[in-house]
């Protein structure tokens, strides 16, 4: 009995994980969730505020900067065309010379990560204001569907 529950359970854990990615693809992609952490890991060490430290004259932190031509005449960035962008080119190119992160610079993009940044750019490229800037907001709770299970108005809908 016990080997058929580990079963049962095992089962269930994947296919809620099935699910769970199946969701998650189709929900819009959030540059604090999903964008920032690979560029900051990736690509800020390059392409940073430092102007001194700066890598070809373009900054990927500020949305206005990377939307300008850098010191090559590309941009990196065009909103809604991946094929038309930098970014997505230079990650995607099999060329040393042309790939980004430089082979030099002992960094790597994964596929998915790669993917990721083709996706946010025809989704638009929007960015977000640093975590720490964005105010917090009231999140609306749920409705109670058995009102008579509730015994505080911590407990009710509002």
């Amino acid at each position: 009995m016990p080997r058929r529950h580990s079963c049962i359970a095992l089962w269930l854990t994947f296919a809620c994980l099935v699910a769970s990615h199946h969701v998650g693809a189709a929900e819009p992609l959030r540059f604090n969730r999903d964008i920032r952490p690979i560029l900051s890991s990736q690509c800020f060490q390059c392409h940073r505020p430092d102007s001194n430290a700066r890598k070809g004259g373009l900054r990927l932190d500020r949305r206005e900067q990377a939307l300008r031509a850098a010191e090559s005449g590309e941009i990196a960035i065009v909103p809604e065309k991946p094929e038309a962008s930098a970014l997505v080119r230079r990650n995607f190119a099999d060329d040393p010379a042309e790939a980004m992160p430089p082979p030099n610079s002992n960094k790597s993009l994964t596929a998915d990560q790669k993917e990721l940044l083709r996706r946010w750019v025809a989704e638009g490229a929007t960015y977000e204001p640093h975590w720490a800037l964005i105010p917090p907001t009231r999140a609306e709770p749920p409705a109670v569907k058995r009102a008579a299970w509730v015994r505080n108005a911590v407990e009710t809908t509002r």
